[in-house]
């Protein structure tokens, strides 16, 4: 009975990894079509998917390497495959700089792989071993979704540091860590808040121009990605 339980209860972590990969082949073939506005939110939902199957599959006592390894390949198609090939449809630099832009995507599924591999590898620990990819991954798609890089060459830009920051060996907070940091808790929750905020815009709620819901939520998500750095610079001073 106990065995029927937890296998029904594994079903609901599962449930939201199997939404996560969903999201990632979806986006997959939407980039293909030019529709980025929806790769950006399918991207979104996918961030959301992998934060709760988690904690859920462990709260449940459901966690497995089954599970593990579902969530795994659904990260490498959501924030991999998915965001590379964007990256390079959404670059689309003229003539001989074509190539740039398929080796951008590349680069950027490559920084993505290494750093999953890695993930797996080492397990879960209070620290991230470099930025984590759903957040690589975000940065990208909220990135293009605001007004901060409508040039390529600065989309270009973006695309080379999160890839750097990805495959780096910077310390990056885990929830266990956030939620009881003073700042990054309340950064937590900002950045939440702006994330449903930009979904139910990409969904076509009508919100005001001049509320830049994106590009704040951009200014929030790289206040986490920059944190660790000056944290880091500030204890060698």
């Amino acid at each position: 009975q106990d065995k029927a339980r937890k296998a029904l209860l594994s079903l609901i972590p599962n449930g939201f990894s199997v939404a996560n990969l969903c999201c990632g082949i979806a986006s997959i073939g939407l980039a293909w079509f030019h529709k980025f506005d929806m790769v950006v939110l399918l991207v979104l939902l996918a961030m959301i998917f992998d934060a709760v199957d988690g904690p859920l599959a462990r709260r449940f006592g459901t966690d497995s390497q089954k599970g593990a390894d579902l969530d795994s390949k659904a990260d490498f198609v959501s924030f991999g495959v998915a965001p590379g090939l964007a990256i390079a449809m959404i670059l689309d630099l003229p003539g001989p700089f074509f190539f740039i832009s398929i080796a951008a995507g590349l680069l950027f599924y490559a920084c993505v792989h290494f750093r999953l591999k890695r993930f797996n590898s080492l397990g879960h620990t209070p620290y991230f071993k470099g930025l984590p990819s759903p957040v690589g991954a975000g940065v990208m798609m909220i990135g293009y979704a605001s007004s901060f890089f409508v040039n390529a060459w600065a989309f270009l830009g973006l695309t080379i540091i999160v890839s750097i920051l990805m495959i780096s060996k910077i310390p990056y907070p885990h929830n266990e860590v956030v939620k009881n940091h003073w700042f990054l808790k309340y950064l937590r929750a900002s950045t939440g808040l702006f994330l449903l905020l930009t979904i139910f815009k990409l969904l076509g709620v009508p919100f005001s121009e001049a509320l830049y819901i994106p590009e704040i939520l951009f200014g929030l998500t790289t206040l986490y990605v920059i944190f660790p750095i000056t944290s880091l610079l500030v204890k060698k001073k």
